[in-house]
């Protein structure tokens, strides 16, 4: 296992690196919290991280602030003291896995310590890939209901399309036929007009033609519908974008509302009041459209019989965010059910029909992002989700890097 170990004493850096190497570990060391940052820049895949507080330049904190925005997830142990408990305590709530007090006992602890991380951290990692088991298998509960309610969509199309073509054809065989009139006669034959009348009125010829416009128009109308639909799916999927782009989010909620509604059962009125907003700078389309869905899909799943789903897009030129507010006139949440609703696999809905992880996913996306996301619900009356995003996400993602250079101080 590769170590780093950041201290500012020599000497506890020689004697936990003589330890960790005779326990058969990988060790490389640093001198403060700058220096930290600069050699597990330099080895990426360090997998243990051990570090003194009380150092120059940058202290114990912030360096242990700035590897969490790095990596969540690696295990941190903190060396301290009995007299720096109030210090322990703050390392802890900053993501600081452990922590070993600096005594006779430090060689002992360390080890005990090191094995407890790893083995939560190894359990954590199995959970994380059950978890994405369980992740995928909602997200295919989710695409099977879409797909199930696109191919119904499409399918009333098609139907009335191929039922108009089907009548065309009829009429341009009765024309046919009506054309054939004069074939068998001579040329030398006197065509009666009321005769011929008469053949035309048999085969219902004016009736097939008077109907063909409007068999047309459907056939129009059929086709402008399905190209509606795949215009939605085209640009949901993002199936031709980069994967950072620019978005148009009034166009991205058109398109979610587009897809949801091919599978409605119920009577919902969709009320869009969409502000002029401006064009979202560097952002992970297709990760944002799913954040979209779900909180639309949510409000749709959730109202009963005619109901009424408001979007609202706005935007806040003081603090450069763009808001999307979906109020739904549903069954609204009660405050126990409101404290659960990011909680993973909660879910008020029938077995069966997801694994209750939609909403902890769009949280984690929408944090990922930059964005912010909370629920307001008064129960038997209305649900809202506001969704908060920067309108350029590249400003976010430097304000989540780290500068590389370790030269560089810190304010």
């Amino acid at each position: 296992m590769k170590i780093l170990i950041v201290d500012d004493s020599s000497s506890v850096r020689t004697s936990v690196k003589h330890l960790l190497e005779e326990n058969g570990h990988t060790v490389c060391t640093a001198n403060d919290g700058m220096d930290g940052i600069g050699q597990y820049i330099g080895h990426p895949d360090t997998e243990v991280i051990i570090t003194d507080y009380d150092m120059p330049r940058m202290n114990g904190i912030e360096f242990l602030k700035k590897i969490r925005t790095m990596n969540t997830d690696i295990p941190v142990l903190l060396l301290t003291s009995l007299s720096e408990i109030d210090i322990t305590i703050e390392a802890l709530k900053n993501g600081a896995n452990h922590y070993v007090l600096k005594n006779s006992d430090l060689h002992k602890t360390l080890m005990v310590a090191i094995k407890e991380v790893m083995e939560k951290h190894s359990l954590k990692k199995k959970l994380k890939a059950k978890d994405l088991e369980l992740l995928e298998a909602d997200k295919y509960v989710g695409l099977y209901t879409l797909a199930a309610g696109m191919s119904h969509e499409i399918n009333n199309p098609l139907s009335f399309i191929k039922s108009s073509i089907a009548l065309l054809k009829k009429g341009m065989s009765r024309a046919e036929e009506a054309i054939k009139y004069f074939d068998d006669l001579d040329d030398s034959e006197y065509v009666k007009v009321g005769d011929f009348r008469e053949y035309i009125e048999k085969l219902q010829l004016v009736n097939l033609f008077s109907r063909a416009e409007s068999q047309f128009n459907r056939i129009d109308s059929g086709i402008e519908r399905i190209q509606k639909i795949t215009r939605s799916i085209h640009g949901f999927s993002c199936v031709d974008m980069s994967e950072i782009g620019d978005l148009n989010i009034n166009n991205s909620l058109d398109e979610v509302i587009e897809l949801l509604t091919c599978h409605l059962d119920k009577d919902i009125r969709f009320i869009k009041k969409f502000n002029n907003v401006p064009v979202m700078k560097n952002i992970h389309r297709i990760k944002i459209n799913q954040c979209l869905l779900q909180i639309i899909k949510n409000a749709v799943e959730s109202v009963k019989g005619n109901g009424v789903i408001k979007i609202v897009s706005s935007y806040d030129k003081d603090d450069e965010r763009i808001t999307i507010q979906v109020t739904d006139n549903g069954a609204g949440m009660s405050e126990m059910v409101l404290k659960q609703a990011f909680n993973p696999f909660f879910t008020t809905k029938e077995v069966g029909s997801g694994v209750g992880l939609g909403l902890t996913i769009t949280k984690k996306i929408a944090e990922e992002l930059g964005c912010s996301i909370k629920i307001e619900s008064k129960e038997g009356f209305r649900t809202t989700v506001e969704l908060k995003c920067p309108v350029d996400f590249a400003v976010v993602l430097v304000t989540k890097s780290v500068d590389k250079r370790p030269s560089l101080s810190i304010d």
